[in-house]
């Protein structure tokens, strides 16, 4: 299994495939489906998703992290990162006080601000001490004070749960482009 892992990885590094592509390869149905108008969304919106490991794309805005995709493909792998052959996910790449802001900022959408909260919890991961983030970090999400985030991954959207990390994802850039000189 590590050398079937380690040759996608190795053909990937020499290709750097296209999201679109390597959504085709690894993802079917309504997974497919979201991922592949999400993708077309970032595009139109000038987020250039850009291959940066084995079925992971970083999207940048002002040359700052915004979010980056990961998809689980059929190579013969129960998980990759933490996910289920055949799923995706976006994961928000800001910390601290940036996704608190991030977070809140959202919250200018009234209308559905009850919908981005329960999403928003829903979907965040907590510290399982894997890595450089152990013990995780603190935030005032919502005005609720949580401990041992790691990120926001949400995985898997619905049509849904995209137009919420649409709102995530433009409250980022606003802040982003706020803070650039």
């Amino acid at each position: 299994m590590s050398e079937l892992k380690s040759s996608v990885a190795k053909e990937q590094q020499k290709t750097k495939p296209s999201i679109e592509t390597t959504l085709n390869e690894c993802l079917s149905g309504d997974n497919l489906k979201n991922a592949m108008n999400f993708a077309m969304w970032l595009k139109q919106n000038k987020l250039n998703p850009r291959w940066a490991s084995r079925n992971t794309y970083n999207i940048k805005y002002k040359g700052k992290n915004l979010i980056n995709i990961r998809i689980n493909g059929n190579i013969g792998l129960k998980t990759l990162y933490r996910l289920e052959e055949g799923s995706w996910f976006i994961g928000h790449n800001y910390k601290g006080e940036h996704f608190q802001e991030d977070i809140n900022g959202s919250a200018e959408h009234l209308s559905m601000y009850d919908q981005i909260k329960e999403a928003v919890f829903k979907n965040i991961q907590y510290c399982e001490q894997c890595c450089g983030c152990s013990p995780g970090w603190s935030a005032n999400i919502f005005g609720k004070q949580t401990d041992h985030i790691c990120r926001l991954t949400i995985t898997n959207p619905s049509a849904e749960e995209l137009e919420y990390a649409k709102i995530i994802i433009e409250a980022t850039k606003n802040r982003i482009l706020s803070s650039t000189p």
